[in-house]
């Protein structure tokens, strides 16, 4: 036996229905892919406030910065290992840092603000 609703003053228990030409279900389907809210979701926000909020995070950028910490966890134990051998490090170590550099610059041009 299944348990008992509870009384939430809240759910959404009432459906508002629309038509849409093919090419407005399209544009609206992705507005709300690409603000990350199904396609329900966005239409009530839309009704309701007008304007729908970016997603602040997504779970690509997420992967991202989660990556880039890692990469700068190997750039500090590189950084401790050239300040024992009084700055020097190998050659292709620098050729991969300078390789580093160019792709945070490429990452920074995309990034807002």
């Amino acid at each position: 036996m299944a348990r008992p609703r509870k009384e939430n003053p809240d759910r959404k228990s009432r459906v508002l229905r629309s038509r849409a030409t093919e090419s407005e279900f399209a544009a609206a389907s992705a507005k709300a892919a690409k603000a990350g809210l199904d396609i329900s979701e966005y239409i009530r926000r839309m009704a309701l406030h007008g304007r729908v909020e970016a997603r602040r995070t997504d779970p690509v950028s997420f992967e991202l910065i989660t990556e880039l910490k890692r990469v700068g966890n190997n750039l500090n134990q590189i950084a401790y290992h050239a300040n024992i051998h009084d700055g020097e490090i190998s050659p292709e170590l620098n050729h991969t840092l300078a390789e580093l550099a160019g792709l945070f610059d490429k990452i920074a041009e995309r990034l807002p603000g």
